[in-house]
């Protein structure tokens, strides 16, 4: 009887790592997508465009893995339109 338990525990583990697995894979890939839309932006009008990959870098996967307990989307501040520290 215990082998079960075992057993079902075990597999609602891997459950559970696969989904956060991919709710971290898609928060992800949606801020990169939009750093690339606003890095395009940005060079178009002669602006410093390398900043904002400096925004994606400041989180590792494995640490959005690891702390199961934040929801993945809390990791990345909003990607602004606006760079920091210019005028319009």
């Amino acid at each position: 009887m215990s082998s079960i338990v075992l057993l079902v525990a075990c597999l609602v583990a891997c459950l559970g790592v696969g989904l956060r697995n991919y709710r971290v894979y898609e928060c992800r890939q949606g801020v990169l997508a939009e750093l690339s839309r606003l890095t395009q932006q940005d060079r178009a009008a002669g602006r410093d465009w390398r900043r904002r990959y400096q925004h994606f870098g400041s989180v590792s996967y494995g640490r959005m893995m690891v702390q199961f307990w934040r929801p993945v989307a809390s990791f990345y501040p909003p990607i602004t339109e606006q760079p920091t520290g210019t005028t319009p």
